[in-house]
């Protein structure tokens, strides 16, 4: 879910207090923010280009892009910020059960807690971490909002 290509957060990526995930997980019928689109990938969504999460050996996800090599049963993956940019080949099978769609929410109302998500550890790793949304016991403080 939030793998961009030059990650760095900045003062500009803070959110409001109206931007919490409301209480059960419920999005306001007002918002004017469409849903994010599904991360389960499937066969008719696959097209060059499409930015995916794939796991590797570690078992962590890294961002990549979709290629058709050979329509319609066999596709690559360039994993981004990986020396020589080889690509991966997969056969459609294992693509669609390996590979995860690339969503990045509009806001956290789209996160609520228990959503799984993989973020990013540090800006000095390409990787990101699976993990689930949880609520914090401490008041978010204005610093720690720009890394939400």
């Amino acid at each position: 879910m939030a793998a961009d290509e030059d990650f760095e957060p900045n003062q500009d990526s803070s959110f409001s207090e109206d931007e919490l995930a409301p209480p059960c997980g419920a999005v306001s019928e007002k918002s004017s923010t469409p849903a994010p689109v599904q991360c389960v990938l499937d066969k008719d969504s696959l097209v060059d280009g499409l930015r995916v999460l794939i796991p590797m050996d570690d078992q962590l996800l890294y961002a990549g892009h979709v290629n058709t090599v050979h329509s319609p049963d066999i596709y690559s993956v360039v994993v981004e910020g990986e020396r020589g940019n080889r690509p991966h080949i997969y056969c459609l099978e294992q693509l669609l059960q390996e590979a995860i769609v690339d969503v990045k929410p509009p806001s956290v109302r789209y996160v609520p807690e228990g959503t799984r998500i993989a973020a990013y550890w540090s800006q000095q790793y390409r990787c990101l971490y699976p993990g689930s949304v949880v609520v914090s016991g401490t008041p978010v403080t204005h610093a720690a909002r720009r890394f939400l």
